[in-house]
């Protein structure tokens, strides 16, 4: 198979740097992003039209929607306003924000300060949820205390 170089072109935020190592049989290119970050991305991707940016532009449009919806809602790139909601997402299956099921077990997650946390697999939907709310209590509870007391007139 006949490979077209990409070196040199651009792809939305994306200029093709040079042909990075194959993974899988699949050819990928590094990539430097007009934020500055470089990443490695599947030519197929790139060609697609599906990758455009290192994922610094769904950051991006995320903040611009999130900042129209409340002023200030954003500090540190947390939500305040999502951190403190108590409602589930329309897709969750457990009933448990940050638990889901896999493979007859139930998997913990949870997001902070744009890193993401696994907090273990566990055969009960009790286990797996004391531990999610331990790390919310920590994490969130801690970090939203600090956000009203700093910012009394943004408490609900």
């Amino acid at each position: 198979m006949k490979v077209v170089d990409l070196t040199g072109k651009t792809f939305g935020c994306l200029t093709v740097i040079k042909r990075a190592d194959n993974k899988n049989k699949a050819v990928y290119w590094l990539c430097e992003c007009e934020c500055g970050n470089t990443k490695e991305i599947i030519g197929t991707s790139l060609t697609s039209g599906k990758t455009n940016s290192c994922g610094c532009l769904k950051t991006e449009i995320f903040s611009q929607i999130v900042s129209k919806d409340k002023e200030n809602t954003q500090i540190e790139g947390i939500n305040i306003h999502l951190l403190a909601r108590k409602k589930l997402n329309k897709n969750n299956t457990t009933g448990v924000t940050g638990v889901y099921k896999h493979g007859g077990k139930f998997v913990a997650r949870i997001s902070f300060k744009r890193k993401d946390y696994n907090l273990g697999t566990y055969s009960t939907l009790e286990a797996a949820a004391k531990v999610r709310k331990m790390a919310e209590n920590r994490l969130y509870g801690e970090f939203l205390e600090w956000y009203y007391e700093t910012f009394p007139e943004n408490k609900k």
